[in-house]
């Protein structure tokens, strides 16, 4: 069985390469993006298991590329973690498996993910 593949949404360099690798810790495949409409391509174009968005970033924000998936019959079931700055000034957003505050821990995240894929249909 191949290793779930996780599209990340980031457009901090820095972060996007330190998720590929807690995700590859945690034996996961990582395809990176810089921001939200290359994101919700690239979604679009191979469907991932898993969706990690930075809540904002230019062009279209976190929410906005899951308002996207949300209307999309294909891509409307992926699961997805958005990841913010400030999750007290973000209240539970439907479509949103989990909302992660950054700077976050390696592990927690790690577990999350599991978690979010185990429970999906079929897992």
């Amino acid at each position: 069985m191949s290793p779930a593949r996780i599209l990340v949404a980031d457009d901090d360099a820095a972060l996007r390469d330190g998720l590929r690798q807690v995700l590859a810790l945690a034996g996961y495949s990582a395809v990176l993006v810089d921001d939200g409409l290359l994101a919700l391509e690239t979604a679009r174009a191979d469907p991932p298991d898993l969706i990690i968005l930075d809540h904002l970033m230019p062009g279209l924000d976190g929410l906005g590329v899951v308002r996207a998936l949300r209307e999309d019959p294909r891509l409307r079931e992926i699961p997805v973690i958005l990841l913010t700055g400030a999750a007290a000034d973000l209240p539970a957003q439907p479509g949103v498996a989990a909302i992660i505050e950054k700077p976050f821990q390696m592990r927690p995240l790690q577990d999350t993910v599991r978690s979010i894929l185990a429970a999906r249909p079929g897992a």
